[in-house]
């Protein structure tokens, strides 16, 4: 994904591709963040690390 354009309401609950298309839950900006946003990059071997 280069770029994605969700439109959303937090308030409503509700997400969309499309200003006019919004569905009635969350489901398309979560699955764009599952499609678009890699997986981390871990070393299980490695030690451990925190922020």
């Amino acid at each position: 994904c280069d770029f994605q354009v969700i439109y959303a309401s937090a308030i409503k609950g509700m997400a969309g591709l499309a200003p006019d298309g919004l569905a009635d839950d969350l489901g398309p900006l979560f699955e764009a963040i599952v499609r678009c946003i890699p997986e981390p990059v871990i070393d299980k071997d490695g030690a451990l690390q925190m922020l």
